[in-house]
């Protein structure tokens, strides 16, 4: 019983901990949103990570920049946390990760990053011409992040780990 008990402390301070996330993500996408509605806020000096992120010369792919990294993967990214936090919560009240349903979270929230890898800028340019029609030269964008690709494979993989676990959980609770 005592591993028990720690599963679901750790589950509950992971909880909180996603909780935290989800609320930070949010309020990283509503600023975000709220610099494309009013591009003129950001100027020249605008720096991101030590190179320029905003130019007037460019301010098509400046602005599909800010909506992809600013508003569309972290929505994505916020969702999977959600789901995380489902799972987490799920968890602390039945007491054991082998469920059929965190089975299920797992696998979810690996086809949820895939799907970002893929899906992110597509998304993002389409929100960009749809908003700034006239402003927007460029056509639509494809581009496919490995990093999320493989994040979102491995962490499939890890549902059918616990898929076998769950089975084994529930072999060895009807032979007792």
């Amino acid at each position: 019983m005592e591993a028990r008990e720690k599963l679901k402390r750790s589950a509950k301070w992971i909880s909180v901990l996603l909780g935290a996330l989800i609320f930070i993500s949010l309020v990283g996408i509503i600023y975000s949103a709220s610099l494309m509605a009013s591009p003129e806020r950001l100027s020249e000096e605008y720096d991101y990570g030590g190179q320029l992120y905003w130019r007037d010369d460019d301010w098509d792919l400046s602005m599909a920049r800010l909506c992809v990294f600013g508003v569309v993967q972290p929505a994505f990214l916020a969702a999977a946390l959600i789901m995380a936090l489902k799972m987490f919560r799920d968890m602390y009240k039945r007491g054991s990760p082998f469920t059929a349903d965190t089975v299920r979270a797992i696998r979810r929230i690996g086809v949820l990053i895939v799907l970002l890898s893929v899906l992110s800028w597509p998304i993002g340019s389409a929100m960009v011409k749809l908003i700034w029609a006239e402003r927007v030269t460029f056509p639509f964008l494809i581009s496919v992040n490995v990093v999320y690709l493989l994040l979102g494979i491995i962490v499939c993989c890890l549902s059918a780990v616990f898929n076998y676990g769950y089975l084994l959980q529930q072999e060895s609770d009807e032979t007792l």
